[in-house]
């Protein structure tokens, strides 16, 4: 679950906007990169294969002019990076971690060589996410399973981010009095205050639709905590 000055994880996205339209999210991620040689100089036509390390699907892409490459609309997880170029040695980098509406940088400087040697890169430091001015923070998977919850309550991790004070009626279960009273409802679901705005003001997303109810701001359902990564 990733708060984006508000909300975005990676199966529950949640956006939350003072007073800014919410079009234009999406719950995937990006890498991109420019291949250089050990001069610095853009290596142009060079060939990049992209691993997604949990589901091997693979995508394939060549390097610009000026060595740049990009993929788009990847499902965030671990990601292996690998290029080569006649002349050079093969450059390959693991893992790479996509979170949910990042865009990761990896710029790959290669080494003169034989195209059947290999040049790993396996223990620097995290990539930063250099391409976005974002503000969030991902809640990952097994925090969301392993965080009591009551009533199982998965909106209740939005707490968990900084800037984020919780207003009345946003804890207890779901399935609590929908009348009011002392529990939840779905007007209460989503009346937080987030990054110093209004509360009661965010936009919930799953898998990238909305789950907003038409005349307010406030989530129509909530997902079970089993089923958010």
């Amino acid at each position: 679950m990733r708060v984006v000055r508000c909300i975005r994880p990676i199966f529950l996205l949640l956006l939350a906007i003072a007073n800014l339209p919410s079009f234009g999210q999406t719950s995937f991620g990006s890498i991109v990169g420019t291949v250089t040689d050990p001069s610095g100089a853009a290596i142009g036509g060079a060939t990049v294969e992209l691993t997604n390390i949990g589901t091997s699907e693979r995508r394939t892409a060549t390097t610009e002019s000026s060595g740049n490459f990009n993929f788009v609309n990847l499902i965030p997880g671990e990601y292996r990076v690998d290029i080569q170029q006649p002349g050079f040695k093969r450059y390959s980098r693991e893992p790479i971690r996509l979170e949910v509406g990042s865009a990761v940088r990896v710029d790959a400087p290669l080494q003169v060589g034989d195209v059947a040697e290999v040049t790993t890169v396996t223990g620097e430091a995290p990539l930063l996410q250099t391409e976005s001015g974002t503000i969030g923070k991902v809640i990952e998977g097994r925090t969301v399973q392993d965080t009591p919850l009551n009533g199982r309550n998965v909106l209740n991790l939005i707490a968990l981010a900084p800037g984020v004070v919780p207003q009345g009626s946003t804890s207890g279960s779901p399935l609590g009095n929908q009348a009011g009273g002392t529990f939840t409802n779905n007007t209460g679901w989503g009346n937080y205050q987030i990054g110093g705005g209004m509360a009661n003001q965010s936009a919930f997303y799953l898998d990238g639709a909305p789950l907003n109810t038409v005349n307010a701001n406030s989530p129509g359902i909530v997902p079970v905590q089993d089923a958010i990564q």
